[in-house]
Parts: C-alpha cells; structure tokens; sequence
C-alpha cells in the first residue's frame, strides 16, 4: 500500500485527492499537510516538518512557495514527490530539477487526462505543421487566478 500525504489537503484539489484515494484500494491518506483546517479522515499539520508520519509520496496541491518548506523535508525522507502546483519562478523550477537528481518527481501543468491528450495532439499537430504556422494560445480566467499564464498554457 502506497502512503500519502496530502500538500494542500483542505482545498478543493485536496477534497477531490481525499474522496479518490478513499475508494483505491492500494492508497491511504496517511496525513494533510495545510495552514487551515477542514474536515479530514486523517490528521492535518501545519508542515511536512511538524508530520512525523512516514509516508511514500507527498501530494502538492497548494502553492509554489510552500516548496520552499516541503522541499528540504522530503529529501531527508526520501519522499517522492507529485507536484501538481503551477505558477513556479524559474529559481523554484531551478530547485525541482535539483531535486529530481535524488528523488522521483512527477510535475505536470494540469493533471486532468483530457489536457493531457490534448497536449500530446498539440505535440503530433507541431511535428507535421513545423516551422510554417504561428500558434497562440488565449486563455479566459476569474480575476483571481493566481499564475497567468496558467500552467496548462505553459504545458502546452
């Protein structure tokens, strides 16, 4: 069985990670990692420093600067890392990579499996146009969104 501890646990990425993990079998929530508190099958702390629960994986759905706090915490545990967060300045991404020498990293722009077959279209449509077409991307948010251009824009 795979433990997990959930970055971001009491938002709405963090609900949904909740509820799925429920119904698999092979994965258990062993922990939430949040500076609110929410209504949660498991315990939630303020960081990975202040859990001393063991776990396999962190899940990072918050923000990028809680990299900075969750970062050096899961490379002395060697804890793997899925990190489902956008917006990161190039030093973050910097550190990421850095990261990624000693622990296993997924990171992806946008997890749905609908972007990511349309990311993997966008890369066929580029092989055969080439060099000959310009390609934009127009995106339309709420005022409050965080990182513009978003994550999946900068996937894609």
């Amino acid at each position: 069985m795979t433990r997990v501890i959930i970055q971001g646990c009491s938002g709405r990425m963090g609900a949904a990670l909740t509820e799925m993990a429920a119904q698999m079998k092979e994965l258990e929530v062993v922990a939430g990692i949040d500076a609110i508190s929410s209504d949660r099958p498991y315990p939630i702390y303020p960081s990975l420093a202040t859990c001393e629960l063991e776990a396999d994986v962190l899940i990072d759905f918050s923000s990028p600067e809680a990299l900075a706090q969750y970062g050096p915490v899961a490379k002395e545990r060697d804890l793997a890392l899925v990190i489902a967060t956008t917006g990161h300045n190039d030093n973050q991404l910097t550190y990421i990579d850095t990261l990624s020498h000693t622990l296993p990293i997924f990171r992806s722009g946008n997890m749905s499996v609908g972007i990511n077959l349309v990311q993997q279209l966008v890369k066929e449509a580029s092989k055969v146009l080439g060099d000959q077409y310009d390609v934009e991307i127009i995106e339309r948010h709420h005022n409050q969104k965080k990182d513009a251009p978003s994550g999946t824009a900068l996937m894609l």
